[in-house]
């Protein structure tokens, strides 16, 4: 049951802890989900402060922070939260966490929300692997880098950044992931993939066509055949959950995404030589992977292009290497791990628990990067399961009892 957030007699949309806390309770999710959820909002409240949420609200036109409206029936929402909640309770014990804590809970702003994310996860990472880790490291008396970890074969010094969409390609990605979305979790309510070309939104008349169609044609499709819906601008197919089928391609973004892109790239490499950092981790939310034709392109073909169009247009203001990971988006829960690995670097695209998958581009632009590539590999693929070792660490129950169907 989709549950929203209820306003106030005033009219104004209850924002806090207690009220999230009283959409939990009122879940139709199982007793697991709930113990989960409830550990998860605990942990944020005390972690980041009685009035965090509150302040956090405040700053947003849009969304709401960590998805936590939908923390009592979306199981992404419940993933992020767990994430959350996990990561800040291991963060006590690395190096720097006083000061990034500080930033973070004086700071609810999007932006700082969406980096500190950032640095929480690669961290994370690094401390499953038994690396050990600093968030804001001083090098040699320099400027504050994101984060350093110390690997196997040497210590990485890593800046973050998060490449966001502008308010005009904010828009647009919105509407296409939106109608996306649905026909992801339609086709995973009734058991069958959906693909085809998504050239427009949907009209309401045109939902209604598509949900009679998968209805009605779910067992034809499990039996192998491909019932097809097509209309102006859209064509889509139905096939096998199990098996798959072709690609949903979005409509596009009409946005010159790869030059905002090396932009903010060489603006932070700039920055870079007064931290020391010698690695740049950058979050691209833009839209690049999904409604570009690099994006949907082969796995095999992404770093190599990349690597060659950003040494083109940044020059000598190349840091030694650049990770570029897409966002996580939906995936079903049979796909496996892709690797792809060139001169130009790695291309990785992993499954992660909760129905996520996400691509990541590991550019060295140095011979002498070729070593931290391949630690900055496993950190990558350190994230498929990472959630549900956290959750065994912390002896919180599992995902798939999470997840499970309430008994009646």
């Amino acid at each position: 049951m989709m549950t929203t957030v209820e306003p106030t007699d005033s009219g104004t949309p209850a924002i806090g802890w207690g009220e999230i806390g009283k959409l939990l309770d009122r879940s139709e999710s199982n007793a697991a989900y709930r113990t989960a959820a409830r550990w998860a909002l605990d942990t944020l409240q005390a972690r980041l402060g009685a009035d965090w949420l509150e302040r956090a609200v405040s700053r947003r036109e849009e969304d709401f922070p960590l998805g936590l409206h939908l923390l009592s029936c979306h199981a992404h929402a419940l993933a992020e939260g767990l994430e959350w909640a996990l990561r800040l309770e291991m963060c006590e014990s690395w190096e720097g966490s006083a000061d990034f804590l500080r930033d973070l809970i004086n700071d609810p702003s999007p932006g700082r929300i969406l980096h500190s994310r950032n640095q929480l996860a690669q961290a994370s990472f690094a401390a499953r692997l038994g690396w050990p880790v600093s968030l804001e490291p001083v090098q040699d008396g320099g400027a504050p880098a994101d984060l350093a970890i110390a690997t196997p074969s040497g210590l990485i010094v890593t800046e973050v950044r998060v490449l966001t969409p502008s308010e005009f390609g904010r828009d647009q990605r919105t509407a296409a992931e939106s109608a996306s979305d649905w026909l992801f979790w339609l086709g995973r309510k009734h058991g069958v993939w959906i693909g085809g070309k998504l050239g427009r939104d949907p009209t309401k008349d045109e939902r209604q066509e598509i949900e009679d169609l998968v209805k009605h044609e779910a067992g034809r499709a499990a039996e192998g055949s491909r019932p097809v819906y097509s209309v102006e601008g859209i064509t889509l197919e139905l096939g096998e959950w199990d098996v798959g089928g072709s690609a949903l391609t979005s409509p596009p973004v009409r946005e010159d995404l790869f030059d905002r892109m090396v932009r903010a790239i060489a603006e932070k490499a700039e920055k870079m030589q007064a931290s020391g950092a010698q690695w740049l981790h950058a979050s691209v939310l833009t839209g690049l992977w999904r409604f570009t034709e690099w994006g949907r392109g082969p796995l095999s073909s992404k770093a190599p292009f990349m690597s060659s169009a950003l040494s083109s247009a940044l020059g000598d203001r190349c840091p030694f290497g650049v990770v570029l990971t897409s966002g996580s988006g939906l995936a079903p829960d049979d796909m496996e791990e892709e690797v792809a690995t060139s001169a130009a670097g790695i291309s990785l695209r992993i499954p992660i628990q909760a129905l996520r998958a996400r691509e990541t581009l590991i550019l060295p632009f140095r011979p002498e990067a070729t070593t931290s590539a391949k630690a900055l590999l496993a950190l990558a693929r350190s994230e498929s399961d990472w959630l549900g070792w956290a959750l065994a660490e912390k002896n919180l129950p599992s995902l798939d009892e999470m997840l499970a169907v309430p008994s009646t």
